[in-house]
Formats: C-alpha cells, sequence, structure tokens
C-alpha cells in the first residue's frame, strides 16, 4: 500500500494494488489472477451469507474483511518482491478445501433458500421436508455432514423453547 492509497476503502485499495502488481514487467500473473479470484470467491460467500435471513451478519463480516486483507498482503508483496524471486510464488487458482462445518453452513444455506425446512428432533434426527425436494445425489452429501448440518440448524434457530 502506497502512502496516497492509505486513506482509501480496502477494496479501492486492494484493486489498485492487484492492477499494479499485473503491471509489472513479466510479473507471475497466473498467481496474482488466482489471488484475485480467490478473493472473488470469498466475497461470493460472503454475499451468499449476507443475503440468507438465517446467516451470522459478524462471521461473514469476518470473512470478507480477512479476504480483503489477505488479498492486499498478497498483491503488495508481489509489488515489492524482487523479480527473481516471481518463480517462488504458486498459483492460487483453486481454494482451500472446505471445511466439514463450512460445507454444512452451505447446505443449510442452500436448502433454506429452496425453501426446505430443516429440523432437528432429538436425541439425533434431522428432519429435512419436503424430501421430494431433495435430489439423490443431494442425499448422498448430506449423510456424512449429518452431524454438523445438526449443529448448524441448532446454531441459527431463533426460538425459545420452554
Amino acid at each position: 500500500m502506497t502512502e496516497t492509497n492509505a486513506g482509501l476503502p480496502i477494496e479501492d485499495r486492494v484493486r489498485i494494488a492487484y492492477q499494479e502488481a499485473r503491471r509489472r514487467p513479466n510479473s507471475p500473473w497466473q498467481a496474482i489472477d488466482g489471488a484475485w479470484g480467490k478473493l472473488t470467491g470469498a466475497l461470493h460467500s460472503y454475499k451468499v451469507m449476507i443475503n440468507s435471513d438465517l446467516s451470522d451478519r459478524r462471521q461473514a463480516e469476518q470473512i470478507r474483511q480477512k479476504a480483503y486483507e489477505e488479498a492486499e498482503a498478497f498483491f503488495t508483496r508481489v509489488q515489492n518482491m524482487d523479480p527473481r524471486q516471481f518463480h517462488t510464488l504458486t498459483p492460487m487458482n483453486t481454494a482451500p478445501a472446505l471445511s466439514a462445518e463450512q460445507m454444512a453452513a452451505r447446505w443449510v444455506d442452500n436448502l433454506t433458500r429452496q425453501g426446505i425446512v430443516l429440523e432437528v428432533v432429538r436425541p439425533s434426527k434431522l428432519v429435512i421436508s419436503p424430501a421430494s425436494r431433495l435430489k439423490q445425489q443431494d442425499r448422498d452429501a448430506i449423510v456424512p455432514l449429518k452431524k454438523e448440518i445438526m449443529s448448524e440448524v441448532e446454531r441459527r434457530k431463533d426460538a425459545w423453547t420452554l
């Protein structure tokens, strides 16, 4: 980050840092564009979480802020890097694998957006209705995440039980 960019919002600083890193002669564009793609993916996740009525907005904002900070640090590092060291950067075309908790949160978001209701019935039952809306591939993907999905549904539940 340059002194002139210090007062700008982080979104603008990251965009400028990306463009400046990309302009360098012989820049490692695969790594730079991969980092941009990773940022774009994180921002998409942020938008999905914000648009979900059940999501934790504070957690979503933390994901967004962390993504911008990591991208800014990477692009700034590329800008300041000796061109002879560009080979040390690896392309970031693939995002890191999601944890079971993250996958469960995505499933809960996707299913509730489709109007599917998830309910936890104690001691260890997960009721998903209407079942007719689930495809077999959805069922196959949900079964191994049952425990995580149940805890995500419980975490999001906005109810008072007496």
